[in-house]
């Protein structure tokens, strides 16, 4: 009886001691890169379905606030599209607020989309155009929400994944001995950054997914491109938080509870608990949980059936792009599959005739001038009535000396240049 006993014991000490030992066989360098290839599956090629349910408490307002969301994930390489539908309460009523959008961002294009679909009290729905897809790109990060983390993203970052976000960091540490996590053996990996601390304990066993991740950051820590402690900018007039616009100057992050499915040989994490805690400098705090979750996990999707790259949008749909032609005046909609300019017929007419100025056979003077011709009157009132426009057939068109400075002269170029390239633009839309 007391040989079978030391039989066992020894057994365990054999089994348990490189076990523990594990954490001091390798380089902290070496866990992050494991870490990292444990990501590429689900940001390489894959569709899931994505549901989370997020509660607010502190200075949050309203107060007893719940958000629902439930959505469609895809990728495949560096396009990324997410659609979902996101539900609000308050006090866990009836739902006060419900919201539809996708987003497609597709690799190698210079413009991102999302499409707001109608609402409640909106018949249509609303076509916006990026061409900062880095924007956008963590603009998506953010809607999908605290479940970002799973596949290696945290807000806050500038778009930078975890492990880069550890690579960069002013010290990164592997502690010497394997700790347990709800029954599991993990190494743990600890790193001073610009972001805060990070603390990632990591399980071999089932591909070095996380089983828990910890942030704090702490006033100098970044938190996007704002450093802790500095107070945030104001909001335009009229426009209402949801939180203290104040500084915030502690912000402590946990994910635990993490499960870890093995879909088709490749470990996934598919729920996890996810608490969130601001503290503001007058003594307010802002705390969210989330339980998040994903199921349907396909790492051969078939992205034509599922139109996971491509906007439904009824012909008709407003378009509004966010960038310098949104104050060019020139109307979008939404027609056979892209957006299309709408101009009204005024519009038409006098662009037509600065046009028609440029024929070599037309003359255009100052509107200083006599010449009260209609058409050459309209050009030099939007050339910001500056400059002459003459003909001289040895020397071709020329811009005449008016005695104007520089400056105005050069700013008035820039006008007819963007009126022109408006009008340019519009004839190409509207081209069949």
């Amino acid at each position: 009886m007391r040989v079978h006993i030391v039989t066992k014991v020894l057994t365990c000490v054999l089994v348990l001691t490189p076990r523990l030992a594990l954490g001091a066989d390798w380089t902290a360098e070496e866990v992050l890169r494991l870490y990292e290839q444990s990501l590429k599956p689900i940001n390489s090629r894959v569709a899931f379905e994505l549901e989370s349910n997020t509660t607010f408490a502190g200075a949050w307002e309203p107060k007893g606030f719940r958000m629902a969301k439930t959505g469609m994930v895809y990728r495949d390489g560096n396009s990324l599209g997410f659609e979902f539908m996101r539900k609000t309460s308050v006090d866990g009523g009836q739902t006060f607020r419900s919201r539809a959008r996708k987003f497609v961002l597709r690799e190698n294009e210079p413009e991102a989309m999302v499409y707001d679909y109608p609402r409640e009290n909106r018949e249509t729905g609303r076509v916006n155009i990026f061409s900062n897809v880095d924007e956008l790109r963590s603009t998506i990060h953010v809607d999908i929400g605290s479940s970002a983390v799973f596949d290696g993203h945290l807000s806050g970052c500038n778009n930078l994944t975890i492990p880069e976000v550890l690579r960069e960091a002013t010290s990164l540490r592997l502690r010497d001995a394997m700790e347990s996590v709800d029954g599991h053996d993990t190494c743990v990996l600890e790193a001073a950054t610009k972001y805060g601390k990070h603390s990632l304990w990591l399980d071999p066993d089932a591909g070095f997914n996380p089983r828990r991740i910890t942030v704090q950051k702490e006033v100098g820590d970044l938190d996007g491109d704002r450093r802790l402690g500095t107070p945030p900018p104001r909001l335009p007039e009229g426009v209402e938080s949801a939180v203290p616009r104040i500084a915030v100057v502690k912000v402590e992050m946990t994910v635990e509870s993490i499960e870890i499915a093995n879909i088709s040989g490749v470990f996934v994490p598919v729920a996890a608990e996810i608490s969130t805690r601001e503290q503001y400098e007058d003594g307010q705090f802002m705390e969210s949980t989330s339980v998040v979750k994903r199921s349907a996990i396909d790492f051969t999707p078939d992205f034509e059936t599922l139109r996971a790259f491509v906007l439904d949008v009824p012909d008709g749909t407003p378009v509004a792009y966010q960038d310098a032609r949104s104050r060019m005046g020139v109307k979008y909609e939404w027609f056979e599959g892209r957006p299309k300019a709408q101009v009204d017929q005024e519009f038409v007419d006098m662009m037509d005739a600065n046009m028609e100025s440029f024929h070599p056979d037309n003359k255009v003077t100052s509107a200083s001038s006599d010449n009260t011709d209609a058409d050459e009157e309209t050009f030099a009132g939007n050339a910001g009535d500056l400059s002459t426009v003459t003909n001289d057939d040895s020397t071709g068109p020329v811009i005449a000396e008016t005695g104007h400075t520089p400056v105005v002269l050069v700013f008035s170029c820039a006008v007819l240049v963007l009126s022109l390239s408006a009008w340019v633009l519009f004839r190409r839309k509207s081209r069949p």
